[in-house]
């Protein structure tokens, strides 16, 4: 290090994060005599008069003096002109690296960085003396993005830094090839997840839900005959298991449900939504009748979807308003849409019991029910597919409702779906 031992360097780290500036401090210490701490760089510029450091590692982003600007004054001063500089930033713009050139600093530091990078920084700049000798009155000009820039520094200053800038991109594009790695790998762990889940669910279809169709067959069978042998408790007894057998298989059934909305997945494509809600309607045709509902809707536009799950969230969300609907009134359901940013905005909207502000989030989750299955039958698990779906298309579903009043569900499917 040119006879500059450890022990007498002195480094100035100025940060406006105590936090970083504490874990900075802490790691410098244990290697360099000296480390001194700033806020900011008009907090720096007085501490380097009384004890000029060595090395300043300065953040770019501060208060009352931002580290480009400190670093144009310790070029400025006759004094502290050969001090090297090393600034902390994103990064993200060219025009920093620009801004870096023009300012005379030594090199730059991405925030979060890796310590052996940046003590090797020090290392190599605190070795090489002749990269920090006052500016020239010559230069260079470049240009970027059509705009041209003068940098009047010693041209081995500017490739000294263009290196370190180069050096840093090196990094990042290999931290970027780890992570992508673990991505593609945690995809292939994801797929095989999905195959395992494919399998269960093939295998619950079958080999979970015949059993309980034996049971609840020959419990079903066992009551009708033996009826007349039996007292009240021992005739509610037998009422309970049959009950508990189908409601078991019903839940079944409805998780499966739940689980094809993620491993069965359909292709997307351009559909009608008005000819999607016509098949919802017609499944739904029995309970429309049966409460004398009335139900309209907006013209719906043409949206990439699957089509099969876009029935089934049609179906369930009108479903639920012919479901809960207000005693003292018949049910009406109005389907809206228009079109905001990149979205569609759908709302169905009833004139049913409503929802308390408390469990507006709950009713999106597995088997929550908010009533009793005396008052309204289900598992609990068609809005938590409903959400499922809509994510699965890229949007988000939430509702505002007011007890008495009704309820209104929304939710966002992108207007034009990439690759699409």
């Amino acid at each position: 290090m040119n006879d500059l031992r450890s022990a007498d360097v002195h480094i100035l780290v100025v940060e406006d994060s105590s936090a970083q500036a504490f874990k900075l401090r802490h790691l410098l210490l244990g290697r360099f005599g000296k480390v001194t701490v700033a806020a900011h760089g008009g907090e720096a510029l007085p501490l380097m008069e009384a004890d000029p450091p060595t090395l300043v590692i300065s953040d770019v982003k501060m208060p009352e003096m931002d580290g480009y600007e400190l670093c144009r004054r310790i070029r400025a001063s006759e004094q502290f002109a050969k001090i090297p500089v090393i600034l902390i930033t994103a990064l993200t713009d060219p025009s920093e690296a620009i801004k870096g050139l023009q300012c005379g600093a030594s090199g730059f530091l991405t925030k979060p960085y890796e310590e052996d990078h940046l003590l090797a920084r020090i290392q190599f700049l605190l070795a090489n003396p002749d990269l920090r000798r006052p500016n020239s009155e010559t230069g260079v000009e470049v240009t970027l993005a059509g705009h041209k820039y003068f940098i009047a520094s010693e041209r081995e200053q500017i490739l000294d830094l263009l290196f370190s800038t180069y050096e840093l991109a090196i990094w990042k594009n290999r931290e970027l090839q780890v992570a992508t790695e673990k991505l593609e790998a945690q995809t292939v762990e994801l797929q095989r997840s999905n195959r395992e889940l494919e399998q269960f669910a093939a295998v619950a279809s079958h080999d979970l839900q015949e059993p309980l169709r034996m049971v609840s067959s020959y419990l079903g069978l066992l009551e009708r005959r033996a009826t007349e042998k039996l007292n009240d408790k021992e005739k509610s007894f037998m009422h309970f298991a049959v009950d508990g057998a189908v409601r078991m298989q019903r839940m079944i059934t409805d998780l499966l449900t739940y689980s094809r909305v993620s491993t069965h997945i359909g292709e997307f494509v351009p559909t009608d939504l008005n000819a999607v809600l016509a098949d919802a309607l017609v499944n739904l045709e029995a309970a429309r009748a049966e409460h004398g509902a009335t139900i309209t809707h907006d013209v719906l536009p043409t949206v990439s979807i699957d089509k099969p799950r876009f029935v089934q969230l049609f179906q369930n969300l009108i479903g639920n308003a012919l479901k809960f609907t207000a005693p003292d009134r018949p049910p009406e359901v109005r389907i809206g849409c228009a079109r905001q940013g990149n979205d569609w905005l759908f709302s169905v909207r009833d004139n049913g019991i409503g929802i308390e502000e408390q469990n507006f989030e709950r009713v999106f989750e597995l088997f929550q029910r908010l009533h009793s299955r005396s008052e309204y039958p289900g598992t609990g698990i068609g809005l938590a597919v409903c959400k499922k779906i809509v994510e699965r298309h890229g949007g988000r579903l939430w509702l505002e409702s007011e007890i008495g009043k009704g309820t209104t569900f929304h939710f966002t499917v992108p207007a034009e779906r990439v690759g699409a």
